[in-house]
Formats: structure tokens, sequence, C-alpha cells
């Protein structure tokens, strides 16, 4: 057992910045697979469904590392830093939820159609390649109000302020519509 402990310690504390890394950049990777139409929907699904998970892995870190041999406020520093750790990593997992989004349970069809009130280019200051994002605003035809959301450079270029827009996405199994 002592010598397992040792080894999730050494884990930890001198390689803990480069699982995150890697765990962030897959994350990233899978987000990349998918369109989505609201981004609050992955932060709260992850908040939802990761936060204990991870809540838990950060926990037992902390208590694998840290045993109470330091000062009060020395833990409360340490404290912080992993607590800051857990919300990073909840926040990073958005890429795991669409996949499990995508992947597990049942999708249904949802189609989204209205027409295009407005459209924009615009290039992000971060992310992206360094490539545009083609935006649309919809009216809904069901009387749902405006939806925007990106859509593809070909069909951006197919479509004009007025024109109808009509496609089936997929509502995945934690209720976050994709394509």
């Amino acid at each position: 057992m002592g010598g397992n402990l040792s080894a999730i310690r050494y884990l930890i504390e001198e390689k803990s910045i480069y699982i995150i890394v890697i765990y962030t950049m897959i994350s990233i990777l899978m987000m990349d697979n998918y369109d989505y139409l609201h981004r609050d929907d992955l932060l709260d699904a992850a908040y939802a469904h990761l936060s204990l998970p991870l809540l838990i892995i950060v926990l037992v870190s902390y208590i694998v590392i840290f045993q109470s041999t330091r000062t009060t406020l020395d833990n409360l520093k340490v404290a912080f830093i992993f607590l800051l750790a857990w919300w990073f990593l909840v926040f990073a997992s958005q890429g795991y939820v669409l996949v499990i989004n995508a992947g597990m349970g049942y999708q249904s069809q949802f189609m989204i159609e209205g027409e295009v009130v407005s459209k924009r280019t615009y290039r992000p200051s971060r992310g992206n390649n360094g490539k545009d994002v083609y935006r649309i605003c919809i009216s809904r035809s069901n009387g749902e109000g405006e939806l925007c959301f990106n859509v593809h450079r070909y069909e951006y270029k197919n479509l004009e302020v007025g024109d109808v827009y009509s496609k089936a996405w997929t509502e995945g199994s934690l209720g976050i519509i994709y394509r």
C-alpha cells in the first residue's frame, strides 16, 4: 500500500499540471467535433454530471499530498488552489460532456427552422485556430423567439437575410442540441 500511495503522491505533486493540460487539450479537441446551440447547456451539464466525481478526485489528491503537516494558513492556501483546480477541471470538461451527450442514451431529431434575420462573421481573439466564425440569427417559425448560432462557411455563404433556415439537428441524452 505504501508504494502505491507514494506513486500516486508523486503523480499528483510532480505531474498534475501535465495531466490537467492533457485533460483540457483532449476536451478542446472533442469540442471541435460538434456544433452545438447553447454553450451554457454544456457548462450546466458539466457541473451537474461531473462536478461531484471531480471533487472527489481533487479531495483525495489533497488528502494524499497534504496530511496536515503544514500550518493552518498553508493548508488553507493549498486547499484554495485545489478548489480552483476543481473548478477549472469542471469547466474544462465540456468536451467530455458533448461526447457523453452524443454517444450515450436516447437521441432525438430536433428541427431548427425560421427566417434568417441577421448574419455576421467574426474572428475570435483566442481559439478557433485563427479561423472566422459564421453566425446567423433566425426568428423561429414556431414563435419561440430569436435563436443565434454558428453555421458552416458554406451554409453562411448560401443564406441571405430573409431566407428560411431549416435543418435537422440532434438532441442528445443530456438535452444538448448538436450536429
